[in-house]
C-alpha cells in the first residue's frame, strides 16, 4: 500500500501545478509558500500502480497565509481529504509578507 507520507508528496505536486497555472516561471515570483500545518483524513487506501486523480483547490486566504484543499481519488472513490496551511515569505528576506495582490486576483 501506499504509506501515508507519501499523500503529502501528492499533494505537493499538486501545489506546484496550481502555482506554475498562476505563474508559469516560479522562480520569477517575489514570494514563496512554505507549509506550516497539515490536516490529512485518509479514508482508504491506495496500492502501488493505481490510478490516482489529485485535485487542489485554494480555499481562503489571509493576511500573511492561503489554505489549500486537497482530495485524492482512486476512480471515483475519495480516498484522503486534506487542507494544507502555508504562510508567504518574501523571496529576498525569508520573512513573513502580506499575500501579494496579483496572486489574491
Amino acid at each position: 500500500h501506499v504509506n501515508n507520507s507519501v499523500y503529502q508528496n501528492y499533494m505537493d505536486v499538486g501545489i506546484g501545478d496550481f502555482m506554475r497555472q498562476f505563474c508559469p516561471d516560479l522562480r520569477s515570483l517575489k514570494f514563496m509558500i512554505h507549509k506550516v500545518h497539515a490536516s490529512i483524513d485518509y479514508l482508504e487506501a491506495a496500492e502501488f500502480e493505481d490510478e490516482l486523480l489529485i485535485t487542489t483547490t485554494l480555499a481562503g486566504t489571509g493576511n500573511t497565509s492561503v489554505t489549500f484543499e486537497h482530495e485524492i481519488f482512486k476512480g471515483d472513490t475519495l480516498i484522503v481529504n486534506a487542507k494544507i496551511i502555508f504562510v508567504t515569505l518574501d523571496v529576498s528576506t525569508g520573512e513573513k509578507c502580506p499575500v501579494p495582490e496579483e496572486f489574491l486576483a
